[in-house]
């Protein structure tokens, strides 16, 4: 490859990374000025020379040859110095910029150096800048790689030729003010100094505020020209305290100065961060606003970007920006919330709604933490969007969790309960009927806040979630008794109330057992959910209406959320408050019992019933409340219940069978009673549906427990459902009961062992003495087959008509109802059984023997 390929390569390198401007009427006034020597023969001579010089560059093969092409080339020009039109400019131009490439030694930088020179001053200042374009692309772009001394070669040619151009430069100012800059990076200072002055004269010849918009864009568009350009900017700029200073300094285009900084704040050099910051420290200080509120947006937006580099130098300046020149931290704190805080929260909640700036903004957040002037305001305002933001995307929530609990971890638990909370009481406190969707939108946040955090200090648990409990049960009885927001508070009811029970769950036991102050509150929270309670009791005692229908089901949650703290309170006052008022005592059934007995006859929904009669039973289980608040309700709830037993719901006939058990404690006469006389009807469809029911409650029955033993549950009915199976003299007036019984029996018989068990039970209990005596049982030994054996003998009041009953009705159901013959055994052994208690006398029987046939162990 010869040297003038290998020279031109780099040249065209260098050339293709600098921008010059040039416009199009320059470049053809140029043209047409050559063209006016076209005919003179002494131009065509010196047009021939330069011609044959340029070509000498073709066999340039080493830089000595290269500084024999600039001699022959500068020898050329002084022998026509008169035309002050260069021939082949074009080629003159770029011959000469690969002649600057900074590969080759600094004395040929000389020599081509003094050529410029030369050629700018035979050219003159018109055709220098209609032609300046053509070789600015080789001088620009050598400054920032010049030696100390060919810089101030360089510096002399623009101090002489270039700069005197004046208002002609705008064309090219860009790339002038570019290629100038490049030169301040050199470290010497005398450079630096004529580098600086040959700026100023750049600025006062064109105009400052047009200089100052070149410079700004040149920081936009170049990011090696910033650091300098800073550099010139900080020493001078003038600090920009009133609108005619910004004016003067950036004209009608001020936008130009903030795009500027922000594309220095966001430089990935610390060395440009920090330039930046030093320029907007000293010259656009935030307490003057200069810049429109958009533009301090930007600004504020990028500076806080510097603390994810956490280099001490460039925090402290950033402080000092925001927190201003005060001694004092009231001072600071003042300064920061008049002037800085507006502008640094838009910032970052516009990098919370982009979705590629989101976790650059919550780190800035958690950067910020070391200085609390600054973090309390910001998160303060910025937590609210920012749990909206992580509730509204789940896939944001998963990747930013970690980072907003450390967020939240550094607030007051003061300011974020006050924070979290104010949405919600703004909402509330509007005029008229609140905004259902602003309160729904508030609840949401407080419950995800709640649910998401890990609120475990003392301040939180002891005090701060006490209290937002009470306000939200407050808040809810208010809604609920007002007369224009009712039907509100009935749809925003299950929201109010699952944040109650997750603050409530949250809260520590301990913290309502230490002082008067806890125990206050526990009693508050009872009241208050009795209020509640007994509000949703009746709304949905009531009939239902359009309205009331779609909101049924949210009733229904509100009502078990609400019963919940309820019940769990107020046992958690029986144990911590001595001065707790008991209720079994009371002489009526207090307000919120009746509300809830009502609705546990009334409500149309078979969730509202259960969740009353189940707070109710609990506080009767536990001898708070006394029972007859049930008992005059109980028929009708009793009722209630069967009717429940025929839905195609299992879940819901489960429920009702275990609410029956219950009730079934409370008073089991009256239940069995209640529940039997339901089969006691003479219509036929009537007794089908009962025998239906019979069949649900007997599959839905638990196993039986050791308290059912001499008792088992519901055995009434069952031995009323056999006697209608054997119910000779109502055949010839009521045929279709015995058949109805013996098709119940036939179809229970897979579930055979299910229902034996009570009817064993029961005659079991009917021989076996019962603690209260009535008969006695007296131990003896007989002699069997030659051993010794012990057994029991009973005497007394022993009824055998009572057991053979019994009996009878166990074989009748065992055979009647075809039980499988793999259990004929079991059969078998029963129909045993009771043939030796029927040939029995009466007045003695021995329970090992009957125990013994039957096959069951009793202890």
């Amino acid at each position: 490859m010869s040297g003038s390929q290998g020279f031109g390569a780099a040249a065209g390198s260098t050339q293709a990374g600098f921008e010059t401007d040039l416009s199009t009427p320059r470049r053809r006034r140029a043209e047409d000025r050559s063209a006016e020597y076209q005919n003179d023969a002494k131009y065509q001579k010196y047009e021939q020379l330069v011609e044959r010089s340029l070509q000498s560059f073709e066999y340039v093969n080493e830089w000595a040859d290269v500084t024999a092409f600039l001699t022959k080339l500068g020898r050329a020009f002084s022998l026509y110095a008169q035309y002050p039109v260069i021939p082949h400019k074009a080629t003159v131009g770029k011959r000469l910029a690969q002649c600057l490439n900074p590969a080759l030694p600094p004395g040929v930088h000389q020599t081509a150096l003094n050529i410029y020179a030369q050629l700018f001053a035979q050219m003159g200042s018109d055709q220098l800048s209609a032609d300046l374009a053509l070789y600015a692309s080789g001088l620009l772009p050598f400054m920032r790689h010049a030696s100390v001394t060919a810089k101030g070669r360089l510096l002399d040619i623009f101090e002489q030729h270039v700069v005197p151009l004046g208002s002609r430069l705008r064309a090219c100012m860009k790339a002038l003010v570019v290629g100038l800059l490049g030169a301040l990076d050199e470290g010497a200072p005398d450079v630096v100094a004529r580098v600086m002055h040959v700026l100023d004269m750049l600025r006062d010849s064109v105009d400052p505020a047009f200089f100052h918009q070149t410079l700004f864009l040149a920081i936009i568009t170049h990011a090696r020209a910033r650091e300098a350009a800073l550099t010139y900017l900080a020493q001078r700029m003038p600090e920009l305290s009133t609108q005619e200073q910004l004016h003067t300094v950036c004209g009608e285009e001020t936008g130009l100065l903030a795009r500027a900084l922000a594309a220095a704040l966001g430089d990935s050099r610390s060395l440009v961060q920090r330039a930046a910051l030093d320029v907007v420290l000293t010259r656009v200080p935030l307490r003057h606003s200069v810049l429109k509120p958009a533009e301090v947006v930007l600004v504020a937006g990028r500076a806080a970007g510097v603390v994810l580099r956490k280099d001490m130098a460039l925090n402290r300046r950033l402080y000092a920006w925001l927190l201003g020149p005060g001694e004092t931290d009231a001072e600071q704190a003042g300064y920061f919330a008049q002037y800085a805080r507006q502008p640094l929260v838009e910032a970052l909640l516009g990098g919370l709604a982009a979705e590629e700036e989101r976790q650059a903004a919550v780190r800035v957040l958690i950067g910020l933490a070391d200085r609390p002037a600054i973090a309390q305001p910001v998160l303060g305002a910025l937590l609210v969007p920012l749990l909206r933001l992580l509730l509204a995307e789940d896939a944001v929530a998963v990747r930013m969790a970690s980072a907003a609990r450390m967020l939240v971890e550094m607030l007051d638990p003061a300011f974020a309960w006050t924070a979290v909370l104010a949405p919600l009481h703004n909402a509330l406190q509007a005029s008229g009927a609140p905004d259902t969707a602003l309160v729904t939108r508030a609840l949401r946040l407080a419950l995800f806040f709640v649910q998401t955090f890990a609120l475990d200090d003392e301040a939180s648990m002891h005090v701060h979630m006490p209290q937002a409990l009470l306000a939200t049960l407050t808040a809810l009885d208010a809604l609920l008794g007002s007369a224009h927001s009712a039907e509100e508070g009935v749809s925003l009811a299950p929201g109010f109330a699952r944040l109650a029970v997750e603050l409530y769950a949250r809260i520590p036991r301990a913290s309502f057992a230490g002082d008067e102050g806890g125990q206050q509150v526990l009693r508050d929270v009872v009241c208050l959910a009795q209020k509640v309670c007994t509000r949703l009791a009746r709304h949905l005692a009531q009939p239902d209406t359009a309205a009331g229908q779609r909101q049924q089901h949210g009733a229904e949650v509100a009502l078990e959320d609400t019963c919940y703290v309820l019940h769990t309170a107020a046992a958690e006052a029986d144990h911590t408050d001595d001065l707790h008022v008991r209720l079994a005592d009371a002489a009526e059934p207090p307000e919120w019992a009746a509300a809830l007995a009502d609705a546990a006859q009334n409500a149309r929904a078979f969730g509202a019933q259960r969740v009353a009669l189940d707070t109710l039973l609990r506080f009767v289980e536990r001898d708070a409340l006394a029972p007859r608040v049930l008992l005059d309700a109980l028929p009708l709830i009793v009722q209630a219940l069967w009717s429940r037993l025929g839905g195609r719901n299992v879940r819901e006939r489960s429920a009702a069978v275990r609410l029956l058990l219950r009730l079934r404690a409370v008073d089991a006469e009256l239940v069995e009673r209640r529940v039997a006389a339901e089969m006691n009807t003479s219509d036929e469809a009537e007794y089908a549906t009962a025998l239906a029911h019979v069949a649900a409650l007997w599959r839905c029955l638990p196993p039986l427990q050791p308290q059912h033993i001499r008792d088992p549950p519901f055995a009434r009915v069952l031995l009323l459902v056999l006697d209608h199976v054997d119910a000779c003299d109502s055949l010839w007036r009521e045929p279709w009961r015995q058949t109805l019984a013996q098709a119940w029996v036939d179809a229970a018989a897979d579930m055979w062992t299910h229902v034996a068990a009570p009817l064993i039970l029961l005659v079991l209990a009917s021989v076996q003495p019962s603690e209260a005596g009535g008969w006695r049982r007296t131990r003896v030994a007989e002699l069997n087959a030659g051993h010794l054996a012990q057994c029991y003998e009973f005497s007394g009041a022993l009824d055998p008509a009572r057991t053979a009953y019994l009996l009878d009705s166990l074989y009748r159901y065992l055979y009647t109802g075809h039980v499988d013959a793999m259990h004929e055994h079991v059969a078998g052994v029963l129909l045993n059984a009771w043939r030796a208690f029927s040939d029995l006398p009466p007045g003695s029987l021995s329970y090992a023997q009957l125990v013994g046939c039957v096959g069951v162990e009793v202890a």
